[in-house]
């Protein structure tokens, strides 16, 4: 019989089905580990592989963009986290 609550277990079980949405720090850990793994990844086929390591890592990849692991990758080349072994990343010229 239904009272309208739910004990204790059925709570954790609610939570346990529900996937975490990755935050940029996961997004990072997914890119070194990527890049630091293998060293024959391609420009084109980058976002997915980023996709599946967060996929099996748990994480809700609904709303990661191609843009925005882009994005992370520049910011991470940028303050010299990871080289730019993909070689993308344009350098500015300093005057």
């Amino acid at each position: 019989m239904y009272d309208g609550f739910l004990n204790r277990k059925q709570i954790t079980n609610l939570f346990e089905m529900r996937q975490k949405h990755p935050h940029n720090k996961d997004v990072m850990n997914a890119i070194r580990s990527i890049i630091h793994g293998c060293f024959l990844v391609e420009p084109q086929v980058f976002y997915e592989v980023v996709i599946d390591k967060l996929s099996k890592e748990g994480f809700n990849i609904k709303h990661i963009t191609v843009k925005r692991v882009w994005r992370v990758y520049e910011e991470m080349v940028r303050k010299k986290i990871i080289d730019d072994v993909l070689s993308v990343v344009k350098v500015k010229n300093s005057k």
